[in-house]
């Protein structure tokens, strides 16, 4: 704060200014006081705008557009006056810091303060999408850090500006297609986090958010608008609507004393009443001409104390990782255990490999959350850990695994899950289970996950697990692929699909969603899967039916990562479809494919950053051997082919049947490379810009 020169006015309509904030791209603010109403930042627009009429417009249909809106995470319009010689505008200001202040101050918020921030700030957003507001300037200093949460300093006034110049008020935090949507907002959330978790202005300190944040930013900082989530895609994703964590406890000092300053320079001697006003500004409105959206109290996933949580239902499924933690207090990132501590290069209770290695064989290839491990699972070594850059195995994890073997990260640490063989007593053969690797300690588990009490008491006999995916708040979802007609021990129907923490092995939830041969997550409330030609989204929570799609022709789907979309095949096409809004985006053509007799999908992979969609396929070399989700179908016995596109244009990018991208593959989380299984069973190191192979994993 500053204080007043002489030529700022003592008064402005019934408010008495006492200290200037600051500026932003059109006026400048005070700190303002009247009696019987709650402080408030006073705008005064600047006299290089007064005369503009393009500009005056612009403001007034800005604040007159947002006067009477509510939420608890934007500050509310209270007063104002557009039609005198110098427009101003009254918004309430609770007392704190601005986020750029306290980063400035203080360096990068701590990790436990994030979440809070970020949830706070994506329900404002979302409140003002509701009601068919786009913000359009939202940066460090527009954010306010109160005693109990963050909000956004205003609903969006800087905007005018844009709108009379055709320029961003705040370039270093807009989109590159520019305008005010909903997207731009997602995208200025996205990069306004970056500033919190780095101190450095805009996307640029992507690479030091916290790895269980990455995932979700970097999804908002999509170049694609379409590639973004909405931002109530966003709320769901953290555990909202809920009320935010409370500040850890040196932060939250440090928005008290900044608080005392402020009720200090406005002369009331006590910050006790002001900030009851000042802490829920939208109470201050009457007659909301939008009323806020009911909240409950989402979930939380208590993963940095707790030990990563595991959902199981039968089939090959997606990790796309978070590890959200909407902590408390003043808890700190040591508690997230060792895996999480430690990268997977870090350290492995798994032996060191040994011997040559000849023939791959590889089936399927996953990096982790950091990028810098590769897990390979291969028909004759099992499951492998690659440092990839070095061309390098660290650690034979499992000599062998089920099937594809389909590794999976969790999205925090280095615990990998797979389908494996386990023995159980009176099967003849392995029994395809999901099989938790943490490779830090070495602790190996298979889970059964709602099938453990039945085979326990002899009521049936372990079927087996065909898909398996984490979810962004470190779940990993499996079931079983027959219908669940068996009865538990009280006599109830046996519900397919729990929710496993890994910690202590108990199913927390479990519901009933028929056969499963492939699975995906939305968002940590909503699940994907894939039962013979009908695809359904799940509420994790409650179990019910949220979205339907149906006449699916294959047994493998996949979802573009931070959004509502899918890409499924159906009728010689891959159709890339938005599951709430029940539109279509694009369609590629698979009509070789379709038109190929035996032939069957070896991959569906997106990678949303790139804008890349791949898909693999395959005829068996032998025409009596029929495909099944449990062989090792994509072994280099088959005759594979791939197709690469270009999200955005549909162009095909691969030509040629000797291409480089035949069979399954990885994209790597920030985008380096492509880990791509070749016609022999290799593992290629392709560049994702030229398609050229730079390095092989042999």
């Amino acid at each position: 704060m500053l204080p007043l020169n002489p030529h700022d006015p003592p008064t402005v309509g019934v408010y008495r200014l006492h200290t200037r904030l600051g500026e932003d791209a059109c006026a400048r603010v005070y700190l303002a006081t009247a009696q019987g109403r709650p402080p408030v930042a006073l705008k005064i627009v600047r006299s290089t705008f007064t005369g503009d009429p393009g500009f005056r417009s612009a403001f007034t249909r800005q604040v007159e557009g947002a006067t009477g809106l509510r939420s608890p995470f934007v500050a509310p319009i209270l007063d104002h006056d557009v039609s005198v010689a110098t427009p101003w505008v009254a918004v309430a200001r609770p007392f704190g810091p601005s986020l750029a202040e306290l980063v400035g101050a203080h360096g990068p918020f701590p990790v436990a303060a994030l979440h809070p921030l970020a949830l706070a700030l994506a329900q404002g957003l979302a409140d003002l999408h509701a009601a068919d507001r786009a913000h359009g300037s939202m940066w460090p200093d527009g954010v306010l850090l109160s005693r109990r949460h963050a909000l956004l300093a205003d609903p969006g006034l800087e905007w005018a500006v844009a709108d009379a110049e055709q320029r961003a008020p705040h370039p270093s935090f807009a989109a590159p297609e520019g305008g005010a949507t909903p997207a731009t907002d997602v995208f200025a959330w996205a990069a306004t986090v970056c500033f919190a978790a780095s101190g450095v202005e805009g996307p640029e300190g992507l690479d030091r958010v916290p790895l269980q944040f990455r995932g979700l930013v970097d999804a908002c900082l999509k170049v694609r608008p379409v590639l973004r989530p909405s931002a109530a895609d966003l709320v769901r994703m953290l555990g909202g609507p809920a009320d935010p964590a409370p500040w850890p406890t040196d932060l939250q000092a440090v928005v008290e004393r900044s608080a005392a300053v402020m009720d200090q320079a406005t002369g009331r001697g006590t910050a006790a009443p002001v900030a009851q006003a000042s802490e829920h500004p939208a109470e201050a409105v009457a007659g909301p001409a939008h009323p806020a959206p009911s909240r409950r109290r989402g979930r939380a996933y208590a993963l940095a104390a707790g030990g990563i949580a595991l959902v199981l239902v039968a089939g090959a499924g997606a990790a796309w990782g978070l590890g959200l933690v909407p902590g408390g207090g003043g808890g700190s990132s040591d508690g997230a255990g060792a895996s999480a501590a430690n990268g997977c290069l870090d350290a492995t209770g798994y032996p060191a490999p040994s011997g040559e290695v000849g023939d791959l064989e590889a089936m399927r290839v996953a990096f982790s959350p950091d990028g810098d491990a590769l897990a390979v699972t291969s028909a004759e070594y099992g499951l492998m850990l690659w440092n990839w850059r070095a061309e390098e195995e660290v650690a034979r994890v499992a000599d062998e695994v089920h099937g594809l073997g389909d590794p999976r990260f969790a999205p925090q640490g280095c615990v990998i899950a797979a389908i494996s063989g386990a023995e159980y007593e009176g099967e003849e053969f392995p029994i395809a289970t999901a099989t938790t690797f943490d490779v830090t300690t070495g602790e190996t588990v298979d889970r059964l996950a709602t099938q453990e009490e039945l085979v326990e008491t002899g009521l049936a006999d372990p079927e087996a697990l065909d898909a398996m995916a984490f979810s962004p708040t470190g779940e990993l979802a499996v079931a079983t692929h027959t219908e669940p007609l068996n009865q538990t021990a009280d006599g109830q129907p046996w519900e397919n699909l729990g929710l496993v923490d890994l910690e202590t092995g108990e199913v927390t939830s479990s519901f009933a969603i028929g056969g499963t041969t492939d699975m995906h997550f939305l968002d940590a409330e909503r699940v994907v899967t894939l039962a013979y030609d009908t695809i359904r989204v799940w509420s994790t929570e409650t179990g019910e039916e949220l979205h339907t799609v149906r006449n699916v022709d294959q047994f493998r789907f996949a979802v573009v990562p931070g959004t509502d979309q899918i890409v499924y095949a159906a009728g010689g096409e891959l159709v890339w479809w938005d599951v709430v809004a029940r539109t279509e985006l694009g369609t590629f053509d698979i009509s070789e494919f379709t038109e190929t007799e035996d032939a069957f999908l070896t991959d569906l992979t997106v990678d949303a950053d790139l804008g890349l969609l791949h898909v693999g396929w395959a005829t068996p070399s032998d025409p009596d051997r029929r495909p099944d989700p449990n062989d090792k179908i994509t072994d280099a016995v088959n005759d594979n082919r791939g197709h690469l596109w270009d999200l955005e244009t549909g162009e095909e990018l691969l030509s040629g049947p000797d291409h480089v991208l035949p069979r399954p593959l990885a994209f790597h989380p920030g985008g380096e490379v492509i880990a791509a299984i070749d016609s022999d069973g290799g593992v290629d190191l392709v560049d994702p810009e030229t398609l050229e192979v730079v390095g092989t994993l042999t």
